[in-house]
């Protein structure tokens, strides 16, 4: 069985294309606001914010925020989840469905991603008693992979989404 849980290493592989831009980006903004002012370096400083670091931290910490206190195993037909309460079993004939949310570059398998969000995905496993579980790539990585591979039993939909978003009625 894969244990999956939110580690740091999982938060910095997923952090690493804002953390590429930042390091591209900041030292420019800086050089940008010595030589021509900070007046000039703003109009560089607002777009990087808007396009790159505002919509990375929002989704970081609504991924962070839903998936903390859960860890999982997955197995051959299984999913284990455990949490405050225990641990909890479910088997594959169990799950009604798996949904995947994630970027057109993911699904295609492609490695270059062009704004560091493309890099963020979840799961919502919808179980036949009408539970829901959501499981982000804060888990794993790779974490599309431990499911097709190891629920395929389970009906898989894969649904292309260009920022995505957790919504509230996703997370009750």
């Amino acid at each position: 069985m894969k244990f999956i849980s939110i580690t740091l290493l999982n938060q910095l592989r997923v952090l690493s294309g804002l953390i590429i831009v930042s390091l591209l980006c900041l030292p420019f903004v800086y050089y940008v606001s010595i030589k021509y002012g900070q007046d000039k370096a703003i109009f560089i400083l607002i777009p990087y914010l808007l396009i790159f670091f505002i919509p990375v931290i929002y989704l970081h910490f609504t991924y962070y925020y839903t998936s903390k206190g859960f860890f999982y195993k997955i197995g051959q037909g299984k999913l284990v989840q455990i949490g405050r309460s225990g641990e909890t079993y479910y088997k594959v004939n169990d799950i009604k469905k798996i949904e995947l949310f994630m970027n057109g570059n993911r699904l295609r398998e492609e490695s270059f991603r062009r704004f560091p969000f493309q890099d963020y995905y979840y799961s919502i496993i919808e179980l036949k008693e009408g539970r829901k579980i959501i499981i982000t790539c804060l888990h794993s990585y790779k974490l599309d992979k431990i499911l097709t591979e190891n629920l395929s039993g389970a009906e898989i939909n894969k649904h292309n989404v260009f920022f995505p978003i957790l919504s509230l009625e996703q997370r009750e």
